[in-house]
């Protein structure tokens, strides 16, 4: 039988030297775990950063575009300082129609006590002349059928007629035809709107007239609503406009303040002399007199927390930023 020699060169591990290497093993794994955790941490923390701030921009162009044009009718007279040239038929229970007032607010009715925003103009891609007098108050307006803004027109818009000196505000009821014709005949309900039986009391188009333009309306609701899904409830700032649904345009908006800049100055210089709440403009019938409107928000990610509100999450952004109403510099 063969005896087996071993090299007394050769030497294991012991079992203290395994357990020291173990050790030494784990504080490095540990060490390389915490420095993984904290880069997720941090990349997950600019990723948030960057999704709030794409969101504020994206916010603010949508917000400056609809809102600066507030109040454009066209050559009609700028409101501002002086009495309201509107005059609008329509009526219905939907506040996004009361073209009489180119802006309207609500303080603190919404989520948070956030508040919402209404603002009315007219869309000058949709201008077309008129081509024949009105001869009376309630006979059809006359436009040019083949202007291309016509093609866009159908029955239940809202269109503005403006001679420069006046306008007035109504609801097509009849289906756009080859004669351009457009009336506005009271009586017709659609889709809840109508017109009154008030008439403008004033021709347009008429020879004296011939600068008389049609022009489509339209008009923005902007508010916070609160969506819940899966257990996760997020508030976002939706947009509601003419002829369409309330629509989620921005998750993870958890406040929405609006003030109002007046302009106080006789005559108006179009600068914003002081900035108020709605409940003060419509106390005090400054609604003319509005040459600004300044936004805060406060908006995080968008990510909803499962289980919780959604609405207090730990990474946040204000901001806070003005816009100038384009037809509202001075007293046109």
């Amino acid at each position: 039988m063969r005896q087996l020699h071993t090299n007394p060169m050769q030497k294991g591990f012991t079992l203290v030297e395994l357990m020291i290497a173990m050790v030494l093993s784990l504080l490095l794994m540990a060490g390389a775990t915490s420095m993984f955790l904290s880069s997720k941490k941090t990349f997950k923390t600019q990723e948030e950063l960057a999704r709030i701030q794409e969101n504020m921009r994206y916010v603010v162009t949508r917000m400056v575009t609809d809102i600066s044009p507030a109040g454009f009718h066209g050559c009609a007279p700028s409101a501002q300082g002086g009495e309201s040239q509107v005059k609008s038929t329509v009526t219905s229970a939907n506040g996004l129609h009361n073209f009489d007032n180119a802006i309207a607010g609500a303080e603190g009715g919404g989520p948070n006590n956030s508040d919402s925003l209404t603002v009315r103009f007219a869309l000058p891609e949709y201008g077309m002349p008129i081509i024949a007098p009105m001869t009376a108050e309630d006979r059809a307006v006359r436009v040019n059928s083949s202007h291309p803004a016509y093609e866009e027109l159908s029955q239940g818009d809202i269109i503005a007629v403006s001679d420069c000196s006046l306008l007035a505000v109504f609801m097509i009821t009849n289906e756009p035809g080859a004669d351009g014709r457009l009336t506005h005949l009271p009586g017709i309900t659609i889709n809840g709107i109508t017109n009154s039986t008030d008439e403008t009391t004033h021709y347009f188009g008429g020879e004296s007239l011939s600068s008389a333009m049609a022009i489509k309306m339209d008009a923005v609701t902007y508010d916070l609503g609160i969506v819940t899904n899966n257990g996760a409830t997020v508030s976002s700032l939706y947009a509601t406009r003419l002829g369409g649904n309330r629509q989620q345009i921005l998750s993870g908006v958890e406040d929405f303040q609006v003030s109002y800049g007046i302009d106080t100055t006789n005559p108006p210089d179009g600068t914003s002399d002081r900035y108020i709440i709605w409940d003060t403009v419509a106390a005090e019938q400054l609604n003319s007199r509005i040459a600004s409107i300044r936004i805060a928000l406060t908006i995080n990610s968008g990510e909803p927390i499962p289980g919780t509100t959604g609405l207090n999450q730990d990474f946040t952004e204000e901001m806070e930023f003005v816009v100038k109403l384009r037809n509202r510099l001075t007293d046109l």
